[in-house]
């Protein structure tokens, strides 16, 4: 009895003590970013590039529920060393 109010009461000890992380790094560095002319210049010219691409490439236009998506094509190549599937060479 004595071990498992122990370790009840250790449980909540830790619990209460556990603090979460106050802010995220991501967050700062994505304000870091935006402070960045460089980085606001390369936002810039890749949105250009999508409109540009957009309006060259039509035919690759598809309306989708009343919005207009444009399907780009991504090929993935995934290397592997032939073993069989879910074997310690190919998980």
């Amino acid at each position: 009895m004595k071990k498992l109010l122990l370790l009840t009461l250790c449980i909540f000890t830790c619990s209460f003590f556990a603090e979460a992380q106050k802010t995220c790094g991501a967050d700062k560095y994505n304000a870091d970013l935006q402070a960045n002319a460089s980085y606001q210049k390369m936002v810039t010219d890749a949105k250009a590039f999508a409109t540009y691409y957009a309006s060259t490439h039509k035919n690759k236009l598809v309306q989708n529920n009343g919005v207009t998506e444009l399907h780009i094509p991504i090929v993935f190549h995934v290397a592997h060393t032939g073993g069989a599937v879910s074997s310690i060479y190919n998980p």
